[in-house]
């Protein structure tokens, strides 16, 4: 009955779109005419699905077709112009000039929903590249004989419910990238590199990016965090980004964890992290490798600083957008974490807890925030974005050459305290001692308070020159 379920949700949402063309087409025609071709339209489509399912079930005997990957790219990019035309009605209208436009536009639409469908219902019914039997094609056709009078009678209501109420949609799109995910997870070449990397949260990963959908076109479209549309929509992209880059540490140190030879060389994951690989530990992910956040950091910073060349801020203005960032970091950082123990969790075991390991994770904190109060002052000497995210990208580049500068040349040796690249590989070695947290906590406050100052009072002196 679950097969028949997702058969039937996974059409009727596709098809809502198409009803909504379909009446588009027809909407300047005669009522006679009008009602013909939407029945004609609405009807025609289940036809095409069944053909394409058909012709569709061969290609996945194909290996090399890779058809699943294909289709679940094809539902992605069909949920992204869902949500693009979210609150633009005309980007889902046709021009209407007559009946000939009118069945070549329904006769376009039907093809591109059934081949959507086609694939999609294949993956939700076929196990290995083949049709199962007789009792799941029996549940394609019943599904799709429900949906019929539905879409007949209801079609219109549902599409106008779906733009009058933005959650439903926002619902529907978070199911249609779960099904997206699952069918790109389906194919046979995914599965086998997921099953060498002992990855087994491909489910989970759909269900959970399907959430993160919902919750990022709501967080999108609301009108009150973080200011501007563009700005909200920039902090999205930063968060799924920083779940991608979850993702790839757990498949990473899933891999690890099983000591591989690569090269004829073994690999033991304890030496090569630092840790023991398993979800108590994955407080730990944060500091390796420790410099990508650091540039998750650096756009971040760019998203909430501002970039108006003629803006002036007050130095409680300018606090309050860096507070408002650290407040950004903290939430990503710890749905990283989040992420990763779970993740880790589910593929190793959450083994036993290391009190040192929250030690640790409220020192790379704090390097973070030092990150960031730099980044804030390297921008408050640009007068363009782009030229500003250059530079801190420069700051972290040449910090790194300076930390091998001053580590092989001891007189120069006490210069390392004052970078936070030294301290982010010293805690990537779980240092146990109480010498370098204290220093990091009194050289980082010293930064962040120092480098808030020194931004604001150049940053004024700027913006000063440039008003007329």
């Amino acid at each position: 009955m679950s097969v028949l379920i997702q058969i039937f949700l996974t059409y009727l949402l596709l098809a809502c779109d198409n009803v909504v063309i379909i009446a588009s087409a027809t909407k300047s025609l005669q009522p006679k005419r009008s009602n013909l071709l939407r029945l004609l339209g609405i009807c025609l489509a289940p036809l095409l699905v069944l053909l394409f399912i058909w012709l569709t079930s061969f290609l996945l005997n194909m290996s090399w077709m890779h058809i699943r990957i294909l289709g679940g790219v094809l539902l992605i990019y069909v949920n992204y112009n869902m949500l693009r035309h979210i609150d633009n009605n005309e980007g889902r209208t046709v021009k209407n000039e007559g009946i000939a436009v009118a069945l070549l536009s329904i006769l376009a639409a039907n093809i591109t929903l059934s081949l959507e469908s086609s694939i999609s219902i294949l993956s939700i019914v076929t196990k290995d590249g083949a049709l199962l039997g007789g009792k799941e094609v029996g549940q394609i056709v019943i599904a799709l004989l429900i949906s019929l009078p539905i879409l007949l009678m209801f079609g219109k209501t549902v599409s106008k419910l779906m733009d009058k109420y933005k959650i439903i949609t926002y619902l529907c799109s978070g199911y249609l990238v779960f099904m997206a995910l699952q069918m790109i997870f389906d194919d046979e070449s995914v599965r086998i590199f997921f099953h060498s990397m002992n990855f087994t949260l491909t489910t989970l990963t759909a269900v959970l990016i399907g959430i993160l959908v919902i919750a990022a076109s709501v967080f999108t479209r609301s009108p009150k965090p973080f200011g501007s549309l563009k700005r909200r929509k920039n902090l999205v992209i930063l968060g799924f980004a920083t779940v991608a880059y979850a993702m790839f540490t757990i498949i990473r140190i899933t891999y690890l964890s099983t000591d591989p030879i690569i090269d004829g060389t073994k690999f033991y994951a304890v030496q090569m992290l630092g840790f023991a690989p398993c979800g108590a530990n994955a407080i730990y992910t944060l500091s390796t490798p420790p410099h990508l956040l650091s540039v998750f950091m650096i756009f971040l910073s760019g998203i909430l600083f501002g970039d108006s060349a003629s803006e002036r801020l007050s130095l409680r203005q300018y606090i309050r957008r860096f507070k408002q960032s650290v407040i950004c970091m903290l939430l990503l950082v710890t749905f990283y974490v989040l992420f990763c123990t779970v993740g880790l969790t589910n593929t190793l075991g959450f083994g036993s807890f290391n009190p040192w390991s929250l030690v640790n994770f409220l020192l790379q904190v704090i390097i973070l925030i030092i990150y960031m109060s730099i980044f804030f002052f390297i921008r408050s000497f640009s007068k363009i974005k782009a030229a500003g995210t250059f530079g801190c990208l420069l700051f972290l580049l040449l910090e790194s050459m300076f930390t091998e500068i001053f580590w092989h040349i001891k007189p120069l040796q006490f210069f390392l305290i004052f970078l936070p690249d030294y301290y982010a590989h010293t805690l990537q070695g779980q240092i146990t001692g109480v010498i370098i947290p204290i220093q990091l906590l009194l050289v980082g406050f010293s930064t962040i308070l120092g480098t808030l100052w020194a931004g604001h009072f150049f940053f004024d002196r700027v913006r000063s020159d440039n008003l007329p």
